[in-house]
């Protein structure tokens, strides 16, 4: 049965300039969709790009929507009623950063960090290998102020000052749940009000391994198109990659790169969030 919108499509393909109102159709959409999104969510997931967000947000998404019945035909969802994935528009990198936690002030919001070091290693990857939107060296990543690891810091910074304005905060680290994934999902489920017991959260830790999620990935077990690698021959095109702890200074081979990184980070992270070099 046909609808409203596939109506509006038809007349859209069937003017003169199509294509362009068919794009704007598209991004109309987009926009309502996040509008929507941001109305009923009541728990907001926050954090730069490659902070883990997939990791959790599958993980969580396999708590809200798990059926032991079918689990041998799971794809890997990210849609988890009444909450929102958001980057807080730092991922956008033509727009100057402006954290304002005020506008989450009725809803309870989840901090998700991880090694800023880490962080921008990976996020090179990603934007040079996966969506091919940035041609430079690593060295200008570092240092670019849309993606470099000043911006990965000062979003952090902006966000652990204003972390009383929302109704609720919690911070997670990327590295705790590494360390013990099942206590601290457990934890992250009571705080988002998903109710689940001990097997449960095992069997969302054990869902969500990035052998796991990799395989699904590479077998377009996903219904989620941001699922799915740009090229399934390359490695650094999937949305999961490695997952480690440390490797910064393997994707970051030049000595002096490795020492700027970190000076910003020893200088300038807050010391609440335990990232500084001693």
């Amino acid at each position: 049965m046909s609808g409203p919108a596939d109506a509006l499509r038809t007349i859209v393909s069937a003017v003169p300039g199509g294509d362009a109102l068919k794009l704007r159709l598209a991004v109309w959409r987009l926009q309502r969709r996040r509008r929507r999104a941001w109305e009923r969510a009541r728990v907001c997931v926050v954090s730069f790009p490659k902070s883990g967000r997939t990791w959790v947000n599958v993980m969580l998404g396999r708590l809200a929507s798990v059926d032991a019945a079918r689990a041998g035909e799971a794809e890997l969802e990210l849609d988890v009623p009444g909450i929102l994935f958001t980057h807080d528009d730092s991922d956008k990198p033509r727009q100057l950063l402006a954290v304002d936690a005020g506008r989450y002030a009725g809803k309870r919001v989840v901090l998700l960090v991880r090694d800023p070091r880490d962080v921008v290693a990976s996020y090179y990857v990603h934007r040079y290998r996966r969506d091919r939107t940035y041609a430079g060296s690593v060295s200008e990543f570092l240092r670019d102020s849309g993606y470099g690891i000043r911006r990965i810091v000062d979003f952090m910074n902006a966000w652990w000052s204003q972390r009383d304005r929302p109704a609720a905060f919690m911070l997670v680290r990327y590295e705790d749940m590494h360390l013990a994934p099942g206590p601290e999902l457990a934890r992250l489920a009571r705080f988002v009000g998903i109710d689940a017991g001990e097997s449960r959260i095992a069997d969302a830790v054990r869902f969500g391994a990035f052998d796991n999620m990799l395989a699904m990935e590479r077998l377009r077990r996903a219904r989620d198109p941001r699922l799915r690698p740009s090229d399934v021959a390359d490695r650094d095109s999937y949305k999961v990659r490695r997952g480690e702890i440390g490797s910064w200074r393997k994707d970051i081979p030049l000595l002096e790169d490795q020492a700027f990184v970190d000076a910003v980070v020893t200088e300038r992270l807050d010391r609440a969030f335990g990232y500084a070099t001693p």
